[in-house]
């Protein structure tokens, strides 16, 4: 191996391996984003003592857990994530219903007139 050649190999490694950890990090975070939007959501609709935090709910979160970066609008941020994850899946499935609804339909339809059209018996 020369020596150009091992510089080039290190460089593509590098590249490549670094581009995979972001790529990983990415997906991690988004899961994370969407926990975190998913908790509140479902703290908000049953926490038993959810009332004890009304409007401030994000706030005193945040200044509960003391994460950097993890600020009340960010954790909206995070709960209109999860809303608008959950609005598109529904979404997905109602357009899902809606086409094999008229996949069915069109089905029966062509079924229907594709039968051959019965010829009167020979009177005799």
């Amino acid at each position: 191996m020369k020596f150009q050649q091992l510089i080039k190999a290190i460089s593509l490694v590098h590249s490549s391996l670094q581009n995979n950890a972001v790529k990983a990090v990415n997906r991690h975070l988004t899961f994370r984003n969407w926990l975190i939007g998913y908790y509140i959501v479902e703290f908000e609709q049953h926490g038993e003592d959810r009332a004890a935090y009304g409007i401030k709910l994000r706030e005193t979160i945040a200044e509960k857990i003391k994460i950097k970066g993890l600020t009340a609008p960010v954790l909206l941020l995070q709960q209109f994530v999860f809303l608008s994850i959950v609005a598109v899946r529904c979404a997905n499935v109602l357009w899902l219903g809606v086409h094999l609804y008229l996949s069915l339909v069109a089905h029966s339809a062509l079924h229907l007139y594709a039968q051959p059209k019965h010829q009167a018996l020979p009177s005799g």
